[in-house]
Formats: C-alpha cells, sequence, structure tokens
C-alpha cells in the first residue's frame, strides 16, 4: 500500500509537470476523492453521491489516451518495482498457465466432483491453446525487444482498460480510479480496451475509432497491432475463473456451472470475432497482422 500511494502521487506530479491535468477521481484510501482539472484542489465525495461514467466518442477518448501516455514518458523507477510489469506478459501469464495445469492434474488425480470441473476439463484443450498461441505471438514478435523500443512512448497503464476507468467531465474526459495504475508499455492499455469493448460489442467499431483518436497523436507501430491481438488471444475471462473456482470458498454466491457455461458460449462467439482482426486491421489502417489459421472465417 506504502508502495502504490507513493507510485500513485509521484505519477501525479509527473504528469502535471508534462502539462496533463485530467486527473482523477478514485476509491483510495478509503476515502473518494475528486482533483479538478489543475490539481490545485481536493474534494472529498460523499459516500452516497452517485459518480455517473458516460461513455462519449472512443475517437476523442484515444486522443485524451495518447496523451496520458506521452505524459508519463520519462517517469523515473527502479526496474524491480513492484508495480513494473513491462516485458513481464509472457512470464505472467505462462504463471498463471502452469497453476490452471494444476488445477487440471488435480481434478484427474481425485476425480471430478463438481460440473464445473467436467466442463472445466471438455474445454481445457481449447483455452490452452488459445493461450499458447498468445505465448507464441509474444516469442515470435521477440517481445523484449519490442518492449525496448515502445518503452519511450509512455510508462503508465492500467492493469485491464475499458471504459470503466473514464469519466466525463465538461472539459472532456478525466482517467479514474488510479490505483489501478501499474508501470507498463501502452501498448497494454490499447489491447486491453479493443479485448474489452469488442467482447462486450462482438465487433471492432469502437475499438477502430479509439485507435483511429489514438493516432492522431502518434502512428502506433507495426509490433504494437500483433502485440493487441496477442492481448485478445490470451483467455483471461477463462483463466480469471478457474483462478476463483480455485479458491471458490469466498466466493459463495457464484454459481459455478452457469457461470462456466455462459463462458464457453460466449467464446462461441468471440471466436468469430478474434479472427475477423486481421481482416479489420488491414482494411482501416493497412497493417498486415499475422493469422491464426484456424480462426480465420470460412476457413
Amino acid at each position: 500500500m506504502k508502495n502504490q500511494r507513493s507510485f500513485i502521487s509521484r505519477m501525479q506530479e509527473h504528469l502535471k509537470n508534462n502539462q496533463f491535468h485530467s486527473f482523477p477521481q478514485a476509491d483510495i484510501w478509503g476515502r473518494r476523492v475528486e482533483y479538478d482539472l489543475d490539481h490545485r484542489e481536493i474534494r472529498f465525495i460523499p459516500e452516497d453521491e452517485d459518480i455517473e461514467i458516460h461513455q462519449y466518442s472512443p475517437y476523442h477518448l484515444g486522443k485524451k489516451l495518447y496523451q496520458l501516455h506521452k505524459a508519463s514518458a520519462g517517469f523515473a523507477h527502479p526496474q524491480n518495482h513492484p508495480l513494473n510489469l513491462k516485458g513481464k506478459w509472457s512470464e505472467h501469464w505462462f504463471k498463471r498457465l502452469k497453476r490452471i495445469q494444476k488445477v487440471r492434474d488435480h481434478i484427474y488425480k481425485q476425480g471430478i466432483q463438481s460440473k464445473f470441473e467436467e466442463l472445466f476439463l471438455e474445454n481445457y484443450s481449447y483455452f490452452n491453446q488459445l493461450a499458447q498461441v498468445a505465448l507464441f505471438y509474444l516469442e515470435d514478435l521477440n517481445y523484449p525487444e519490442v518492449v525496448n523500443a515502445l518503452e519511450a512512448y509512455g510508462t503508465l497503464a492500467y492493469r485491464s482498460f475499458s471504459w470503466d476507468f473514464v469519466k466525463e467531465s465538461e472539459d472532456g474526459y478525466l482517467f479514474v480510479r488510479p490505483e489501478s495504475w501499474i508501470l507498463d508499455i501502452p501498448t497494454r492499455d490499447l489491447g486491453h480496451f479493443v479485448k474489452n469493448s469488442s467482447m462486450e460489442t462482438l465487433g471492432y467499431e469502437d475499438s477502430v475509432e479509439l485507435l483511429r483518436g489514438y493516432q492522431s497523436g502518434r502512428e502506433l507501430e507495426k509490433s504494437e497491432y500483433h502485440l493487441i491481438y496477442a492481448s485478445m488471444l490470451f483467455p483471461s475471462r477463462w483463466v480469471r475463473l478457474v483462478e476463483k473456482y480455485m479458491n471458490r470458498q469466498n466466493y459463495p454466491d457464484i454459481e459455478w456451472e452457469e457461470e462456466i457455461l455462459e463462458l464457453n458460449d460466449s467464446y462461441q462467439e468471440w471466436e468469430r470475432v478474434l479472427g475477423e482482426y486481421n481482416e479489420k486491421i488491414y482494411e482501416e489502417f493497412g497493417v498486415e497482422v499475422t493469422p491464426v489459421e484456424w480462426l480465420l472465417p470460412n476457413r
């Protein structure tokens, strides 16, 4: 907590010094606070006051996100900072997959104890294959080298960026919930937005608009389109659900069979969206992204 507080304070000061003033409202340290646009005043928000999150133009959000990333460039931090996830996607994904593999092996050893476990085993190979393809994408890109090149564009990202982290104000978007800030390359936010948005809408309209707005500031590197796709391919929703199941005593209200059935059904549609990514990116931005053959339409 102390490291997080220090990081947030230092990053906010760094952003302000680089003329970025869209500071956030957030739930941190037990009290809800809102910073005004010039960071001169702090207003504590009453617990019963509703905070409305608006979904305005993805294009303008992309422009603002670029400005946030640009302002974060050059932020000084030790490489071993606990919130530094730059260059650690492969390591993080691999560790999570190993935990899931242990769940599978445990079920094989003790026998199936629930419908959830039966459905998990039935679909394990499919989701594991998606995850392995995502890891292959990173390896094929020479991920560490790409990270080193992209770090110059910014050092601040959210753990999983989506509409949930922006708030509309009279002067444009505010970025909220800095307790979810980490240190990573800007492409992390782009990848998570495209993934979260396209999973919700089963299309790319908002994602394309956000990428267009972002590129009003700088043109994306070709490698970034591949990183976005790797982020989309990794089956994080499946991994999170299984991780929760591993600690199911902490989630007494979850209907496990219903959750995994819903997830399996959603991935049938998500597979179609994944298969359309390459064509959509080429159509909109003229960039060729290496396809996953078995995901392509009409394969």
